[in-house]
């Protein structure tokens, strides 16, 4: 009996070995599809299907120039800048939905909403739709950081950006994007702390001094500490810089006559902020 028990045994334990590698490859195979079907509940979709097959552009590639003019657009911070900036978005979603271009696209829209008022609704609601697609590219993508600010700063959540913002200047890699900086001054302006705008900036602008975008950002922050002339000074270093930045030459405007009103010494640009 206990010769026929041992041989029993034994033959339950070779065909449980046996199963083994069936047993853990039909394991891993459930652990696989319920993963991919727990994506499917996320911003990747089943399988991460979303992010395998998100619409890129490659570098180098004649596409990948014209985001790059666009995004040079931006920088230049007049109504015509970011028209360009749009539509030269827009011309490569016609092309096909590149999650940069919408990143970018979203930026446009913002910055046209925020500065200009001009965006409309279907646009907003468009670039809030974006949002949802571009956070496939990453939450540590500049592009979306922007975006995403943008959308924050747009809609009165100055918090929420400055939290992204400060998050993304802290990394090394990103210290050559001005972007960045004028989203992270704008967000300490937006809840009223012009003296971390004027840090910001300065920084900034000692890095870029042609920047006229920077240099009139760094106006307005000095006008909200009510020093008018180094307000003056910067906004007329940012006509220097730029001639066509008409926001520059309103405010310069602006001040003269307030001096004039008050019965002050006219404002000179001098001496300069630039050095």
């Amino acid at each position: 009996m206990a010769a026929v028990t041992g041989v029993r045994n034994e033959t339950m334990g070779t065909k449980l070995k046996r199963k083994l590698p069936l047993l853990i490859g039909a394991a891993l195979a459930l652990a696989l599809v319920s993963t991919g079907v727990g994506l499917g509940f996320t911003r990747y979709g089943f399988f991460g299907l979303k992010r395998i097959f998100l619409s890129r552009i490659s570098e180098g590639s004649p596409h990948y120039k014209q985001l790059e003019d666009a995004r040079k657009a931006l920088l230049a911070d007049t109504f015509q800048g970011y028209q360009q900036a749009r539509d030269g978005a827009a011309e490569l979603l016609r092309i096909k939905p590149y999650a940069e271009a919408q990143a970018l696209w979203c930026q446009a829209v913002f910055y046209l909403s925020r500065k200009y008022a001009t965006s409309s609704a279907s646009d907003l609601a468009r670039a809030a739709a974006f949002l949802e697609n571009i956070v496939l590219l990453g939450d540590k993508n500049t592009d979306v950081v922007k975006a995403g600010a943008g959308n924050f700063l747009g809609t009165g959540y100055p918090d929420r950006a400055l939290s992204m913002l400060q998050d993304a200047v802290a990394r090394a890699r990103n210290d050559e994007d001005l972007d960045l900086f004028f989203l992270l001054a704008e967000a300490y302006s937006a809840k009223n702390q012009p003296k971390l705008a004027v840090e910001v900036l300065n920084k900034a602008v000692a890095k870029h001094k042609d920047s006229a975008r920077g240099l009139h950002a760094l106006g307005d922050a000095y006008r909200a500490l009510k020093q008018l002339d180094k307000a003056a000074a910067a906004y007329s270093d940012a006509l220097a810089a730029d001639s066509n930045h008409l926001s520059s030459a309103v405010e310069l405007a602006s001040i003269a006559l307030r001096c004039r009103f008050k019965r002050t010494p006219s404002w000179r640009p001098t001496p300069s902020l630039r050095r």
